[in-house]
């Protein structure tokens, strides 16, 4: 009851003009209490269990007083709205089909389907004035940041202070250290943030990203760091004058072709590239992953699962325009009608998880979008990636905006991140401000020349 009602003070502050304040509420809803409060405290007795679950309720009371009550002008089209209109067209569709062709029941669509719902957040976000959501951007920031040295502090007494995820192990130079899957939600975003566009200066802003990059380096994720790095790589790159950009890749292609002469045909040789090219022209059950694989989640294991998944939907062309349906986890038809072999254990059951997964988003969205919906979701991230590269040049937040999402890409062979709201929502927070604020330099310097 605590947080419906803190839902109703949240739309109350929105009617009163305090906007950023009514947002920074849904982004606590949308981040678990902004990752301190457990899953079980946001449980009620009327369907909703997740914070993003309030998240969507509000948000829906939000457009209905806009649309509704204040009569707004909502579906003013613009670029981007275009694209997500017809997103959201496809996902209706979908709907169509997975009600009456496969008979899913309405509670399992909304079920699978409320968290796209999140997407029209940017009607929100776009009708907002500059300074809310810059407001908005610095609050969140900040609590980024603490969160950051909560998430820090943990390595020390080597237990869970936010909202508590799997913990393993790893050793580097012989010290055994404990990997925390826990990082803050927004952590990647605002990491980036204050290395390009750093709200504060001086001492405050070097220990801010001192904070921020080692709680994402200190999870010590291989492939987190390595992409992160690469990214960093690329805004240098870009950075760069025409002319020593074309030095650099010249030398980039020149080191590539000694990289693949010299180590080619030991990687040829590995049990990594056997395997692979066994789940890219043979049946995916042919690959011998053994459970310590499974655990480590290697790569090979998600390409399996990817292989996998894609034979599945490629099967009819229904499925590989609309998926296989809006079947949640734990429907009893996903028991019924699948089978896949490749994929993390349950720890109560012993059975293969079927359609969820953390390790690669590209199976849940195959899945659950087939290859057509697959295209237009990624499309809505491609579309805000053009943009912020389009005003890199006028705005640092684009700059870090453009490298936040060339980063999400990177990991998404790793992780489900472009599937989780906090990823596309703050990047809907920063296109809109970033769009804002080119409106305003463009609109001085009219008023300059003229």
């Amino acid at each position: 009851m605590e947080f419906i009602i803190l839902i109703l003070i949240a739309v109350f502050l929105y009617v009163r003009g305090l906007k950023a304040c009514a947002m920074l509420i849904f982004f606590f809803f949308l981040t678990q209490g902004f990752n301190l409060i457990p899953e079980d405290m946001t449980e009620s007795n009327f369907g909703i269990s997740k914070g993003h679950d309030y998240a969507i309720l509000l948000l829906g009371l939000i457009l209905f007083v806009d649309v509704v009550l204040l009569k707004k002008r909502y579906l003013k089209l613009d670029t981007f709205l275009k694209f997500l209109l017809c997103f959201f067209v496809f996902l209706l569709c979908s709907v169509i089909y997975s009600k009456f062709v496969l008979h899913i029941s309405t509670k399992e669509i909304i079920q699978s389907t409320r968290i796209y719902f999140l997407w029209a957040v940017y009607l929100v976000f776009r009708d907002m004035k500059k300074e809310q959501l810059k407001g908005l951007m610095f609050i969140l920031f900040n609590i980024v940041v603490g969160l950051s040295v909560l998430y820090l502090f943990q390595l020390v007494i080597e237990e869970n202070i936010l909202n508590k995820q799997a913990v393993t192990s790893t050793v580097i130079g012989g010290i055994r250290f404990q990997r925390f899957y826990n990082q803050p939600d927004m952590l990647y975003f605002f990491t980036f943030t204050a290395l390009f566009v750093n709200p504060y200066k001086g001492m405050i802003k070097r220990t801010t990203t001192i904070i921020l990059v080692s709680a994402l380096v200190l999870a010590f994720h291989r492939s987190l760091t390595g992409f992160f790095l690469f990214t960093l790589g690329i805004a240098y790159f870009i950075n760069l004058s025409k002319g020593q950009r074309w030095k650099i890749a010249t030398a980039g292609a020149v080191c590539l072709l000694f990289i693949v002469i010299f180590f080619g045909s030991k990687f040829a040789a590995s049990r990594t590239f056997f395997d692979i090219k066994i789940v890219l022209t043979q049946d995916v059950t042919e690959v011998d992953i053994d459970i310590e694989d499974l655990a480590k989640s290697t790569f090979t294991f998600r390409m399996a699962h990817l292989a996998e998944r894609m034979e599945f939907v490629s099967e009819s062309l229904a499925s590989k325009v609309f998926g296989v349906g809006l079947y949640p986890e734990d429907s009893k038809a996903v028991g019924k009608r699948f089978d896949f072999k490749v994929g993390l254990i349950e720890e109560l059951t012993g059975k293969t998880v079927q359609l969820a997964t953390g390790d690669i988003v590209y199976s849940l969205l195959i899945l659950y979008l087939g290859y057509f919906g697959t295209f237009l979701f990624v499309l809505l991230y491609i579309v805000l990636m053009i943009s912020f590269y389009k005003y890199k040049n006028k705005s640092k937040l684009a700059l870090a905006s453009f490298l936040f999402i060339v980063f999400s890409f990177g990991i998404s062979f790793f992780s489900a991140n472009l599937y989780l709201p906090h990823t596309f929502v703050i990047a809907l927070l920063a296109y809109c401000l970033v769009k804002k604020e080119v409106e305003e330099e463009n609109i001085q310097s009219e008023k300059v020349l003229n």
